[in-house]
Formats: structure tokens, sequence, C-alpha cells
């Protein structure tokens, strides 16, 4: 009898997943699990940013060596997560369970506003920093070198790896961290624009950002065609996000 296909998935709330239009419906890792006989492990939980995604991969890794295939989906860009202090205290070694509660999100930010820290001295000396700027360009370099990393660590390990870009990877895809990926990793073959710009168009978004519950099974069938298959999709390349899913302009797209 053939052992099942050992998959870790991570991502944000596409992928936990957040359905406005079937609370109990199941998302896409379970649906592809169950249509494909595939032992599938979801790391997904909402608000996660991308530089924690790609972390906990590589550190599921380490942790669970004999894994077959990793599933990396990239959220917004505009999303930070730091180490919740309070939380510190409960990493124990070799524990994988133990790593992953320690984050906090910061709401993403807009092109208005700048990204400071203050440092807490206790004193009148208490010093605000900018530690950035709110495109975040500094999280786009962050997760290219992570990315990198992941997809390095898995080609030396051999386990698949396929990564579904949401969003647009945009000038970073010139960056020698994104090219030196495999772009057959890419579940999206034209990066210009990602996922969530094909679902848009494809299916209807009843809170404006997470999809209905059919969207789940056409996620589980591009991811589960590009596991078996290396299929890509290539979507239209128009910005339809900017249309704030008004339903006049919208047209079903497949290919």
């Amino acid at each position: 009898m053939t052992e099942k296909l050992k998959i870790v998935i991570n991502g944000c709330s596409h992928t936990k997943a957040h359905i406005p239009d079937n609370e109990h419906g199941k998302p896409w890792p379970i649906i592809m699990g169950e249509e494909n006989n595939w032992d599938v492990r979801n790391l997904a939980t909402n608000g996660k940013a991308n530089t924690e995604i790609i972390e906990e991969l590589l550190r599921y890794i380490a942790h669970f060596p004999k894994t077959d295939y990793v599933v990396c989906q990239l959220t917004e860009w505009r999303r930070m997560n730091f180490y919740n202090r309070s939380s510190s205290n409960k990493w124990i070694p070799g524990k994988f369970e133990s790593h992953t509660p320690f984050y906090e999100k910061i709401p993403a930010g807009g092109n208005e506003l700048d990204l400071t820290v203050y440092r807490d001295t206790g004193t009148v000396h208490e010093r605000k920093i900018r530690i950035g700027d709110s495109e975040l360009l500094h999280e786009r370099i962050t997760t290219g070198s992570l990315a990198n990393a992941l997809y390095q660590v898995c080609k030396a390990n051999g386990i698949g790896l396929t990564i579904v870009n949401m969003h647009s990877i945009g000038q970073a895809k010139f960056d020698p961290v994104w090219l030196g990926i495999d772009k057959d990793c890419f579940l999206i073959k034209n990066k210009r624009f990602g996922l969530y710009n094909h679902l848009l168009w494809s299916y209807s978004t009843p809170d404006t950002f997470h999809f209905e519950h059919l969207s789940h099974y056409e996620i589980a069938y591009r991811v589960a065609n590009h596991i078996k298959h290396k299929e890509r999709l290539n979507v239209i390349e128009k910005d339809y996000d900017a249309t704030h899913n008004i339903f006049e302009h919208r047209v079903a797209v497949y290919d």
C-alpha cells in the first residue's frame, strides 16, 4: 500500500480559511487532501504576515524532515507580525508547537503613514524612531530572502514546493533573491498579479476580501494540479483589485 504524500501548508485566512458564505465549510487544504488521499497539515491562521508564514515552514521542515511537499501561500505585503514578548517564555527547544504562538499582528499601513517604534526606557528619554516606510519595501526584500531560503532547503532535502502568491510580487520579482527561485515553483505563471486577482473575477467576495466556498474547490484543484503536474495559472494582467468588487465590472475568468 502506497504511503500518503505528506504535505504541509501555511498561509493566512485565505487558507485557514475564513469563508463568508459557509462558516463551517472546508478550506481548500482539507478539500485537496481528501480528494487526493494526501496527508495534509494546515498551519495557516488568520492575519499571518509573509515573514511569519515562511519562518514557520522553515522550522517545520527542520522538525519534520520527512515532509514530502510544502505549499506556501503568500498574503498581502503591507502586513507585519512581530514576536509578542509575553509569549516568548512558551518556547521549548525541539517542540514545534511551542514555536508558533508568538506573533502580534501590526495592522497594514496606508501610504500616508510612517512606521515608527518607541523605545520604552521608563524615563523622559524615551525615543521615537522611524523604522521603515508604509509601503513595507523591506518586507518584500526580507520575504524574498526567506522564500529563497525555503526553496533552497526544499531542494536540498528533495521536498516539493508550491508558492501561491495571492497578490503581485511587483518590482521585487526583478530582485536576485526572487529570481533565484525556480519559476516552476510558482502557481501563478505571470507574477505581475496574484491568485486574488483571478478569484476576484471568478467568484463573489461577500466581505470584499475573502472568497466564497466555491472558490476553495478551485484553489484545491489548481494547487493539486501544480503538485502533480506542475500546471501553472496565467492570470489576466489587469488590476481588478481596483474595482473594489463592483459586480457589474466583473466577468468570469477561466483558462
